[in-house]
């Protein structure tokens, strides 16, 4: 099998490999029809330890061969089953040769001949007609995650006011995704591969969803449990009390920058995993973060400032 196309070459890095165990996600799930596919998302979500490694890493165009991988990665966002990430996966794919995979370099790789590519990273942007009958299933299932999640919120004028976002034509999800602790440096050339081929994506893009992997602190005190008690959480009053983590820390771009338009909730997830998992929550300096995503909704000036800003970042 020749060796795939090149889109960048990253200097070699220091990765902390997540290793597997065999802990689902959730022991409910287990006679699910698809309790194969689930059970190699949950060894992903439930990685425990870390083993330091080395590599030189290159970006490639999307294919067929990095299904398992861009499933992996999409696992990492939605973190139960009710997402069908196969039919996600497969419409990344069909934008190929647009949309690029970090992976590692040719001569890194175990065997050119494996049916399956290793995948560590994952950018691209894909349709969602929600608005029309014929959307596929997985932008119904998508929309369906979303509003199921803000629809929780105590904030029916932003419920609504995404909602109603989600509607509009020429709707994309933007999926930025890679292993946790992976080095930042492989990000701005891989957001640099985006905007250059962006132009030559299918569909142009006016409104923007991305759901993006954040972590929040609350203020736990007995006096800021009775607060909660007697206000609405209203983003205002959450923001005056939490404290927020960026997995990927070009997402904190995104509400500092003034450019265009942008409309987000913050909704928690770390239900959806057991408590041991590295995607419930994580410490920091005696304080606990919980894992949450934040929804964002972002008009393509926004959108586009952001991408900017991530390539030309150090």
């Amino acid at each position: 099998m020749p060796p795939r196309k090149k889109k960048a070459k990253i200097e070699k890095e220091e990765v902390k490999q997540e290793e597997k165990n065999e802990e689902a996600v959730d022991e409910e799930d287990e006679n699910e029809e698809d309790e194969d596919e689930v059970d190699s998302d949950a060894d992903l979500l439930e990685a425990q330890t870390d083993e330091q490694m080395e590599f030189n890493f290159e970006a490639f165009p999307v294919e067929k061969r990095d299904k398992e991988g861009i499933q992996n990665m999409l696992t990492q966002i939605f973190l139960r089953p009710e997402i069908d990430t196969s039919s996600i996966a497969d419409a990344v794919i069909a934008e190929n040769p647009m949309g690029t995979v970090i992976g590692p370099a040719d001569e890194e790789a175990d065997d050119e001949d494996l049916e399956t590519n290793s995948v560590f990273g994952l950018v691209t942007i894909i349709p969602l007609e929600l608005n029309k009958q014929e959307s596929p299933a997985f932008a119904n299932i998508v929309q369906e995650y979303i509003m199921a999640r803000i629809g929780k919120i105590d904030n029916k004028e932003k419920t609504k006011l995404i909602e109603d976002k989600l509607k509009q034509p020429n709707v994309g999800l933007f999926i930025n995704e890679r292993m946790l602790q992976f080095p930042y440096q492989v990000v701005p050339p891989t957001f640099g591969c985006f905007r250059t081929e962006l132009p030559k994506f299918k569909r142009n893009y006016d409104t923007i969803i991305y759901i993006h992997k954040i972590r929040k602190s609350g203020d736990s005190s007995e006096e800021g449990k009775k607060k909660k008690k007697k206000q609405k959480a209203t983003e205002a009053s959450a923001s005056k009390t939490e404290a927020i983590l960026y997995d990927n820390q070009e997402d904190e771009f995104i509400t500092t920058l003034s450019a265009g338009k942008l409309d987000y909730v913050d909704v928690p997830v770390h239900m959806d995993v057991s408590a041991s998992s590295k995607f419930h929550s994580t410490t920091l300096n005696d304080t606990k973060y919980l894992a949450y995503r934040r929804i964002a909704v972002m008009d393509r000036k926004r959108f586009d400032a952001f991408t900017k800003q991530t390539s030309e970042s150090a």
